[in-house]
């Protein structure tokens, strides 16, 4: 078998080191980042395996990487092995960010009841990493909510514009 295809996670460790490079981060400084989200029980090594690595990796350190880089989880998840992409739902709450018009505030990451329920039973110190990885990624998903409310917006104006200019080059044509 090909190195590729025994590692699991080598799609998302290509992505990483893509979204690395954009950034113009070093590796240690990528793994200084990903240390401070995690921990000290984090090791440089765990990054360099998930190129080689034949089981798949931990989701926190998936998780941890995603945010980050501002990768959407459940492309991480894929791309790292830890889901099928046919198990990644398309539109949470059954509503599409076409229909929403971009109105009323982020829907929270914890859509599933039952996700839910089981996040609000563990005790207060399992919740806390996952509180963290929740609040960045409302973070995440606001800042991203509200650049798409803004290019939707300026889209609306420029073909407003575009419009209007051809109205006018056509009555000036008619003349």
């Amino acid at each position: 078998m090909s190195e590729g295809i025994e590692a699991p996670a080598r799609p998302f460790w290509q992505r990483m080191e893509r979204e690395r490079n954009q950034r113009g981060w070093s590796k240690l400084e990528l793994y200084e980042k990903v240390r401070e989200q995690l921990g000290g029980s984090f090791s440089r090594m765990t990054l360099d395996r998930l190129r080689t690595q034949k089981r798949q990796p931990a989701a926190t350190t998936i998780n941890a990487i995603a945010e980050l880089l501002d990768i959407p989880l459940p492309e991480a998840h894929v791309l790292a092995g830890l889901i099928e992409a046919n198990d990644v739902p398309t539109e949470p709450h059954g509503v599409s960010v076409e229909s929403s018009g971009f109105a009323g505030p982020v829907p929270d990451v914890v859509y599933d009841p039952e996700i839910a329920r089981l996040y609000e039973a563990l005790p207060p110190e399992r919740r806390e990493l996952l509180e963290r990885v929740r609040e960045k990624t409302r973070t995440r998903l606001e800042r991203q909510w509200l650049r798409a409310h803004q290019d939707l917006e300026e889209a609306r104006q420029d073909f407003a514009e575009l419009v209007r200019a051809e109205v006018e080059r056509s009555q000036t044509d008619e003349k």
